[in-house]
Order: structure tokens, then sequence, then C-alpha cells
């Protein structure tokens, strides 16, 4: 298995990665599916994972020797005279499937320390479903009105996607202008108090 720590991911995988729920310095795998699909899975919970690709017509999963296997792989059935031949030195019986080569890597992080609480809140105010259908409900509630009910999560969009720019920035630039880190901060502050207004109507649908 090949070992790569600390890599930089291009954007377009940041998101998925983030799905994951990481746990500090805890590693992912970049595995290729032998549909040719590639996707990622932590290193700890990869074994047993199925491909998430819904065309992958034998069902593989991943397997920690380096295996796809499908559902026939798993089942496979040994008669008595195959046995002695395939019978491994621990008593095991060898495993079938499509051999695989995992790339093992830590997703490198150089979000600022004084960033990183903004970023997180970023990550669970884009991902986290509950609080989006909470939201929406409370939005509801609050209004009748159709253009002010669309508003309302046009905003929620909008500052969940300056939370995704504002971290892109601050993951891909080590050292930004005056101007740029001026624009920053104003970013920051609009989604401080975005945040601080979320928190009022949470305050009010629980006290309600």
């Amino acid at each position: 298995m090949q070992q790569d720590c600390f890599v930089f991911l291009p954007f377009s995988i940041v998101d998925h990665i983030e799905r994951l729920h990481l746990d500090d310095n805890e590693k992912v795998l970049r595995i290729t599916c032998a549909c040719s699909y590639t996707f990622y899975a932590p290193e700890s919970t990869a074994h047993g994972t199925h491909c998430p690709n819904k065309k992958c017509g034998n069902k593989y999963r991943f397997d920690k020797n380096g295996l796809m296997r499908s559902e026939t792989d798993l089942w496979w059935w040994y008669r008595a005279t195959e046995r002695k031949r395939f019978i491994e030195k621990d008593g095991k019986m060898v495993k079938w499937g499509m051999s695989v080569e995992p790339q093992c890597f830590l997703p490198k992080r150089v979000i600022k320390k004084d960033f990183a609480a903004i970023c997180a809140d970023a990550r669970d105010l884009r991902f986290n479903v509950k609080k989006q259908e909470k939201f929406k409900g409370v939005v509801m509630k609050t209004t009748e009105c159709k253009s002010e009910q669309n508003g309302f999560m046009d905003t929620r969009r909008t500052v969940s996607e300056l939370m995704s720019v504002e971290r892109m920035v601050e993951e891909g630039k080590h050292e930004l202008s005056n101007d740029v880190e001026h624009l920053q901060k104003e970013v920051l502050s609009m989604i401080s108090a975005f945040q601080k207004a979320l928190k009022v109507i949470d305050e009010a649908h629980e006290n309600a």
C-alpha cells in the first residue's frame, strides 16, 4: 500500500473529505474500485466499505488486504480438494477479489488557528441536514410571504457559499495582500452576524 502523508487536496474533493468527519491525524484511503470509480474512506473504517458508484455492477466492497471483493468473492465455496491448495499458514483460506493499491494519506490542513472555528462552523452549516430543515421550518412559521421565505433561504445559501469561498482562500494562500485580507475580514464579519441571527431564531423557536 502506497503512503503519501500531508497531501494538499484539490478543492473539487475537499468537500467530500470533509463529510468523512475525520478524527485528528486520521488518515484517508483513496481507493479505485474494479469498476474504475475512485472514492475515499477513513483508514480506520475502510474495511468493508462498499463502492458508492451506483453503476458498479458487482457491488464491490473494499477489503483491508488490498482487494475489491464482489458478493461472489465473499461467498466463494471451496471444495474439499481445494482447501489444502488455498489454505494459508495462519489456517485461513485465501481471499478472492480484484487486487487494488489504495493510496494512504493525511490531508494537510493549512487553516490558520484564527479561522479554524469559523471554518468548522462553515462545514456544519453546509452539511448538517437537520439544521437546514430546522431553519426552513422556522422560516415557514415566521412569515407566510413566499418572497420573504425565499429571501431567508437565499441568504442562508449565500452565507454558506461565502464560508466555502473563505475557507478555500484560507487553505489556498499562505500570504494575502492587505486588500484581500480586508475583504476576508468583511466576509467573516458577515458570517458572524448571520450566525448570531441563527442563534436568536433557534432560541425563539425553543421558547415558543
